[in-house]
């Protein structure tokens, strides 16, 4: 059953997860994650800082998650910051971002390495890594059709022109032949 309310519902958040304590620690660190992975995950976080983009990582220990359950609590513990947050768990990963699209997102999360470091460097690579800005080739595309009209409209317009004031043409293209011009004799 389908439940509709005029109020946000709770998250599916994993068991035992305490989005408070992920929280302050990510904004003390940037890295929620057990003592093993953390200097890795904390150069990750660097180097994103470093390509401006304010960036957080948290691995959760192994165990049964939905998929949408990482992604709400990446979008939990983010709040309104302005941060992109990845949550990773071996066999699950869920982000969020506030300046980063969603379908961005899930492709740079598809297939992550099972080391959470790894998954970390691969996650910022694809988010990093150039892609189509489909707005200005929609841009570009316009422009170029919007020429072409404009061209064939002139090249239109010129044809007609110069059938005009040719010898022999038909004025204007509507099938009358001009008469050559006669001589009134006037009696003389």
């Amino acid at each position: 059953m389908h439940v509709m309310s005029p109020w946000p519902l709770k998250q599916d958040l994993p068991a035992g997860a305490d989005p408070a304590a992920i929280r302050a620690e990510l904004a003390r660190t940037g890295v929620y994650a057990g003592p093993a992975d953390r200097p890795g995950l904390a150069q990750v976080v660097a180097r994103a800082k470093g390509q401006g983009l304010d960036f957080e990582v948290l691995v959760l220990p192994p165990g049964d998650y939905v998929p949408t359950q990482l992604r709400n609590l990446a979008t939990e513990v983010a709040g309104s910051d302005p941060v992109t947050v990845l949550a990773v768990a071996p066999g699950y990963a869920g982000s969020y971002s506030a300046s980063i699209s969603r379908a961005r997102l899930e492709n740079a999360q598809d297939e992550l390495d099972g080391n959470p470091t790894v998954a970390a460097n691969q996650f910022l690579d694809r988010l990093l890594a150039p892609s189509v800005s489909w707005t200005e080739i929609t841009a570009v595309l316009s422009v170029l059709v919007l020429g072409a009209v404009v061209v064939a409209r002139l090249s239109q317009k010129c044809r007609l022109v110069s059938r005009k004031f040719r010898p022999g043409s038909r004025e204007g293209g509507r099938g009358a032949v001009s008469e050559p011009e006669t001589a009134v004799n006037s009696g003389q």
